[in-house]
């Protein structure tokens, strides 16, 4: 049996089912046009890298006043810290006795004996001395003493180019994190602010009635993700300041901002790499251990000469009734029961101590540099592999992606998981940039110091401060 139902009800009904699903079909196209949007502000926003900036990176009142420093300002104030200052004191201290070292090992005795003549005649009279001699060395210590001056300072020198070499590269580090973190956080902030466009669609959307509300809700999670993701990036980039602060050598450790582009240091072609690892004991840290070896050797020979057979010369002179009586003096000394084998003992076991670590510097020498010059080909084979295949392709699967929902041809589950993996793809691609550019300072401030060290004596005859500017400015 039939239901009865007034005209009038049923052209209310069809009419209220008409703006249902006019209203669906309107929000559908809403969603179309916005998710067309999005591709485009996706693509726009990949094409378009930030600029580095010096700009504060968080809203720390304490990090938002950060001063920005370049690279070359960074490495350039190395020099200029307390340390640096008490080194160079240190090798003008050392500098100052061997240029005014004297040839004479010993200096000159002068005796005065005054006395009482008692001649037992009436003939009482004072009665006076006077006596210089200079000791003399047979066995070569003032050559010895000299060579073991020469070897201390040469020592010296080589462990204050060592300090310096760790220095530049704890700052160079310093700086390139604080970077790549500035960078991770204004990546990590553009994919936030793509999840809350696409967050805000599929709200509309879920109103409408277009799609469901698991959908939403997985939006709705990838959103709050990457409000997390924002905030870790956030943290970590305030970190990375005050780390920069601390590294430099500053009155306060305040957190520092890295300006300016990363470095691209001009490195020297690959065919040369092979004789500069043949050249890896030039290295400060291996010059140093070699040239301490050296120098204990050089102390021991110091010590056998000081106890080597002694000559002493001088003239005497007496006055004896008005007249006045003059003799010369001649003696020596033999070494006969004290050849200063008890010093000599304790330098020989240095040197040979010391002879151990310089092979063991020369090895991990060469293995740093071979390390460091292949992580040059490799984290550059990484970044241009992520720029030129893996970025571009993360980008087109995610406009697709968005273009194929907005037309109902893939599941929002799809084109959410295709944003993620561009948003990932993004961040590694920032973190290979700032591999890329650590592996080349750090190759470049090694073979710069290769270059930097004296055939002869290999200890570093100049630092990095005065090579070429052009050399440490990045390139364009």
């Amino acid at each position: 049996m039939g239901v009865l139902v007034p005209s009038g009800v049923c052209n209310r009904f069809e009419a209220h089912r008409a703006a249902k699903v006019g209203a669906a079909r309107r929000a559908a196209r809403g969603l179309q046009w916005g998710l067309w949007a999005l591709a485009s502000f996706t693509a726009l926003s990949a094409h378009a890298q930030p600029a580095p900036s010096a700009a504060a990176f968080a809203p720390d009142a304490a990090v938002s006043a950060t001063v920005g420093i370049t690279f070359v300002e960074a490495l350039s104030a190395v020099e200029a810290g307390p340390e640096g200052t008490a080194e160079a004191a240190a090798v003008r201290a050392q500098r100052r006795p061997a240029e005014a070292l004297s040839g004479f090992t010993e200096n000159p005795e002068l005796g005065v004996y005054p006395g009482w003549r008692f001649s037992g005649q009436n003939n009482d009279r004072p009665e006076v001395q006077v006596q210089i001699t200079q000791g003399f060395s047979l066995g070569g210590l003032a050559d010895a003493r000299a060579e073991a001056l020469r070897a201390e300072g040469e020592t010296l020198r080589a462990l204050v180019g060592a300090a310096r070499l760790g220095r530049r590269l704890v700052v160079a580090r310093a700086w390139i994190e604080a970077h790549a973190s500035a960078e991770s956080q204004r990546a990590a902030e553009a994919a936030l602010t793509r999840a809350d466009a696409l967050a805000a669609l599929f709200e509309r959307a879920a109103a409408a009635g277009v799609i469901t509300a698991d959908a939403l809700a997985e939006v709705q999670l990838e959103r709050a993700e990457a409000e997390l993701r924002r905030v870790d990036a956030e943290g970590l980039a305030t970190e990375a300041a005050f780390a920069l602060g601390a590294a430099l050598p500053a009155e306060s450790a305040a957190p520092r901002s890295a300006a300016g582009p990363l470095p691209t240091p001009r490195l020297p072609a690959e065919a040369t790499w092979p004789e500069a690892l043949a050249r890896a004991e030039r290295l400060p840290e291996v010059a140093a251990a070699r040239l301490a070896t050296r120098a204990a050797e050089a102390r021991e020979a110091e010590v056998r000469a000081a106890a080597a057979t002694r000559m002493s010369a001088g003239l005497m002179a007496q006055s004896d009734n008005g007249d006045v009586q003059i003799y010369g003096l001649i003696g020596v000394t033999l070494p006969v029961f004290d050849a200063g084998e008890r010093d000599r003992a304790g330098l020989r076991a240095e040197a040979r101590l010391a002879e151990g670590r310089a092979r063991s510097a020369a090895r991990s020498g060469a293995s740093a540099l071979a390390v460091a010059l292949h992580e040059v080909v490799h984290r550059r084979e990484v970044e241009q592999t992520l720029a030129d295949r893996v970025l571009p392709a993360a980008r087109t699967l995610a406009e697709r992606r968005a273009k194929a929902l907005a037309v109902g041809q893939a599941t929002a589950f799809d084109a959410l998981r295709a944003e993620v993996r561009f948003a990932q793809v993004e961040a590694a691609r920032v973190r290979a940039a700032a591999d890329r550019a650590w592996a080349e300072v750090q190759a470049w401030v090694l073979l710069d110091a290769v270059a930097a060290v004296d055939d002869a004596a290999l200890v570093p005859a100049t630092h990095l401060s005065d090579a070429p500017k052009s050399a440490l400015e990045p390139l364009p």
